[in-house]
């Protein structure tokens, strides 16, 4: 049986303050059960989630073969690059610590 669970993350909604903490259960939980886990990631104000994500990564022993991240809501390439979602997402690190854990990631732009 497949299990898909989909994270709505609104601005200023207590799951928004929370979500770090609640994506990095979701990350151990579904490595400790051994499931594929693809972690699509937004731009805009979720990009600061990021952040905490890459951390914990970085600084964790888990072994991170069952992680996949892609980069989703790229509608349009912007013409200044600070707007565009990969680049923020690369300010967080998250790529870098990837590249360095051999966890595939897949971007859009």
């Amino acid at each position: 049986m497949q299990n898909n669970t989909v994270i709505h993350v609104e601005k200023n909604n207590l799951i928004f303050r929370k979500s770090s903490d609640f994506l990095i259960k979701w990350i151990k939980l579904y490595h400790n059960i051994g499931q594929k886990t693809l972690l699509l990631l937004s731009g805009g104000s979720v990009v600061r989630l990021n952040s905490d994500v890459t951390q914990f990564i970085k600084n964790s022993d888990l072994n991170f073969d069952f992680l996949t991240f892609a980069q989703v809501d790229e509608r349009f390439q912007p013409e200044n690059q600070e707007d565009i979602n990969a680049y923020q997402i690369e300010k967080t690190g998250l790529w870098k610590v990837c590249k360095e854990k051999n966890i595939p990631y897949y971007l859009i732009s």
